[in-house]
């Protein structure tokens, strides 16, 4: 007979604490524990519309007098998610959040179960964040004649930037018989589709990525391995046409193909790029094309940054930044080193800003999606930027070869630093949403190390000690890139990642996804 289960498997509503930001996710933000730091506070039920309306699209029966029949249906954009606050009116001092505002707030809602949910780092079983919020109306309490109940204060709120969970997430090797050699980048395939178009995909399922090449016997060129089901199963695949000694710095999936991006596809110092069309399944094609249209000798390629199918930027060494509006042509010179002389090293972008990060320091932006570039006011410093990233127009963040990172909240005009334990050379900044962003960078040892945020990084959590975010990171030499799926659904994306770089012995190539525990 089974044993009756002890514990509590249900979350109850004791189980949940509140944090609030003041300002939206960003560092700089300060958190806020309701009940200590902010006024008591909690969060009611919330109305997400995950889809818009649904109408049938009718023509008439064919056969039958005064009938219809439904020949589709078509669905109208869903609207922004709405939840109210409940708020007690704290003695002796005013909460924030019961005075006026137009400003946006974050709020943290922590569960757990035997867990401090007063630290953010470790005490909660997973974080449903409400993100961007507007308020749109408060009620303020009155008195009574005989009731002596708490003054309780009704808002309601609008979330701009969804509701969605931060959840503890599992890192697994992938690949392992597929890779000997180091894995220089990943990318995903984020077409998800429920089957109207072809295979049914989750967004999570296609995974790339580009093992380095080696001229020490037995040479081998650089290889591609790929996966179709998270991981399951890897295949690797020979880029035809490669030379052995061509170091590629990127795979992208743009449009229907996949890229893989060589710094010498050209020449010595001449870039190029190789291209396989996939399958309605993301399975790539064994045969290559390669492209070196455009490069220009000496102005060696580093980065590449895929705004869409029709813009992709790459930057290169001694400031060139080259575009293509269609990957099978070839790339145009965009900008010859007219906004600096520094070589470009990364390239990042949301929307019509693009930034790119490079040697001493150097930071240009473009604020019409890479028609004209200049630097930003202020450089974060005069070391070698080696990773960058972008989280819309004013937000950026940087971080270079000594191991410091930077952000800025003004489009560059000032910088702030911030200090990781024992950086030495930050190898990758990824941000999947506002809130939720990645850092990688190694040691001096070297050692490799991954750092997780939730609020935009105000707070940070190292993988390699405990915390509840990520549980079992392999021990690693370096990550050299992140990716993440781009479904548009913050539940999937922002707990789901792929990482490739070099294993401790600094010999084979690692390649790990991380994702949550799921059921049903």
């Amino acid at each position: 007979m089974p044993t009756p289960f002890a514990g509590n498997d249900i979350y109850t509503q004791q189980m949940v604490r509140l944090f609030t930001q003041s300002g939206g996710a960003g560092a700089g933000n300060a958190l806020k524990f309701a009940g200590i730091d902010q006024t008591w506070v909690y969060v009611g039920e919330a109305t997400i519309p995950d889809n818009g309306g649904i109408e049938a699209i009718n023509v008439f029966d064919p056969t039958r007098a005064k009938a219809f029949q439904s020949v589709g249906f078509m669905e109208s954009a869903p609207g922004y998610p709405t939840f109210g606050l409940t708020l007690m009116d704290k003695r002796k001092a005013v909460a924030k959040l019961l005075q006026a505002s137009r400003c946006p707030y974050n709020f943290y809602m922590v569960l757990g179960y035997c867990k401090d949910l007063s630290d953010a780092h470790n005490g909660w079983d997973r974080i449903r964040i409400y993100a961007n919020n507007r308020r749109t109306q408060r009620t303020l309490p009155g008195g009574a004649w005989t009731d002596d109940n708490g003054m309780e204060h009704a808002q309601e709120w609008t979330s701009i930037g969804g509701i969605y969970d931060y959840l503890p997430v599992s890192v697994g090797s992938i690949g392992a018989t597929a890779i000997a050699l180091e894995v220089i980048d990943t990318t995903y395939n984020t077409n998800f589709d429920c089957g109207d178009c072809g295979p049914a995909t989750s967004g999570t399922d296609q995974i790339y990525a580009v093992v380095k090449s080696t001229a020490v016997s037995p040479a081998a060129s650089p290889k591609v391995a790929y996966t179709l089901d998270g991981g399951a199963t890897v295949t690797s695949l020979a880029i035809t046409g490669i030379g052995a000694t061509e170091d590629p710095y990127a795979i992208r999936v743009i449009g229907q193909y996949l890229v893989v991006f060589t710094d010498t596809a050209g020449g010595a110092t001449t870039g190029g790029y190789y291209y396989s069309l996939m399958s309605a399944n993301g399975t790539p094609s064994s045969t290559w094309t390669k492209v070196t249209t455009g490069f220009v000798a000496t102005f060696t390629p580093n980065d590449v940054f895929v705004l869409s199918a029709r813009d992709v930027f790459i930057v290169a060494d001694n400031g060139y930044i080259y575009y293509t509006d269609d990957i099978t042509s070839g790339v145009e010179v965009r900008d010859a080193a007219n906004a600096t002389g520094d070589s470009l090293t990364r390239v990042r972008g949301r929307g019509t800003t693009l930034v790119a990060f490079g040697a001493t320091g150097t930071v240009l932006k473009s604020v019409n999606r890479g028609d004209t570039w200049a630097s930003v006011i202020t450089e974060p410093t005069t070391d070698n930027l080696t990773a960058g990233e972008v989280i819309d127009e004013f937000r950026y963040w940087a971080g270079d070869d000594t191991g410091k990172t930077w952000y800025t909240v003004d489009g560059g005009e000032v910088w702030t630093q911030l200090a990781f334990t024992s950086a030495a050379n930050i190898r990758d900044i990824l941000f999947v949403t506002p809130e939720v962003g990645y850092v990688a960078y190694s040691t001096a040892t070297p050692a490799g190390r991954l750092m997780t945020t939730f609020d935009g990084g105000q707070t940070w959590s190292n993988a390699v000690t405990a915390n509840s975010r990520i549980l079992n990171l392999p021990v690693h030499n370096r990550i050299n890139r992140l990716a993440a799926p781009r479904t548009g659904m913050n539940d999937i994306d922002a707990n789901t990642f792929a990482a490739a770089g070099l294993s401790a012995g600094a010999t084979d190539g690692i390649w790990y996804v991380g994702s949550p525990s799921t059921i049903g």
